[in-house]
């Protein structure tokens, strides 16, 4: 258990250098404080494993980041023109630019048969969030990525629990 929580920290700890100084993103550093914050709230006995492996995702995707920035020139995966960049940079900065926060006109700027207009519109809510702090960064919707991915972890271990009648739940 002590093993789990001082390595948790130890990651968290060195998330925050990478996205506090080596990317100079404070509306980065303050999302993540956030997720962490509300991730280990309503967790029951999972806490510790739960912001480990958030911590591990988040390295994963500032590894990506710098990755795909050293070897690419952009920190979009292969370079760019993939789906985050069509998220980050085509429809969400262009709405946001166009709109603002307004969510009535995503089926006007995306068109019809866009199949995620609610993941668009909460990009754009990123960018609003990401220019109150420091202005936005393409980091923003990838550790809310993570959170979800966490998120959608503790909700599939609460269901094994319940459906196979598991009650020995870690301390």
């Amino acid at each position: 258990m002590q093993i789990r929580l001082i390595s948790s920290l130890c990651i968290a700890a060195i998330v925050l250098i990478f996205t506090g100084f080596l990317f100079e993103s404070a509306s980065s550093f303050t999302l993540y404080v956030i997720l962490l914050g509300i991730l280990l709230i309503p967790a029951r006995g999972v806490r510790i494993e739960l912001s480990l492996l958030y911590n591990i995702g988040i390295l994963a995707v500032l590894f990506f980041y710098w990755y795909w920035g050293e070897f690419y020139g952009s920190h979009y995966f292969i370079g760019g023109f993939s789906d985050d960049w069509q998220y980050d940079v085509l429809w969400s900065e262009g709405y946001h630019q166009s709109y603002g926060i307004n969510p009535f006109y995503l089926s006007e700027h995306l068109g019809i048969l866009h199949n995620s207009k609610g993941y668009v519109y909460l990009v754009v809510l990123m960018r609003e969030f990401g220019s109150t702090i420091d202005g936005y960064h393409t980091l923003l919707p990838r550790f809310l990525n993570i959170f979800f991915l966490g998120m959608t972890s503790l909700v599939s271990y609460n269901i094994t629990l319940h459906f196979l009648k598991i009650n020995d739940r870690p301390k």
